[in-house]
């Protein structure tokens, strides 16, 4: 399921991951495009970071298969 979340001031683009935990991909901070990956434990109630991805990115679509979650499209600008 991909769709966004307005965190703060930032708009964040996450999807569903393996059950219990949300990534959150990219995103628009207001001034500049994000690179940031977060994982959310809907269990635990607790974030972590994630490696960044390569380029920043913001309206993107994402998806998971097994452990790995794929990005597509979006805009830097």
């Amino acid at each position: 399921m991909a769709d966004e979340i307005i965190n703060g001031t930032e708009k964040v683009h996450f999807s569903s991951f393996k059950g219990d935990v949300i990534v959150c991909c990219g995103g628009f901070e207001g001034r500049f495009e994000l690179n940031t990956v977060e994982a959310f434990c809907l269990t635990t109630n607790t974030w972590a970071d994630l490696p960044p991805m390569p380029v920043e990115c913001n309206s993107l679509a994402a998806g998971s298969y097994g452990s790995a979650v794929f990005i597509a499209g979006g805009s830097d600008r």
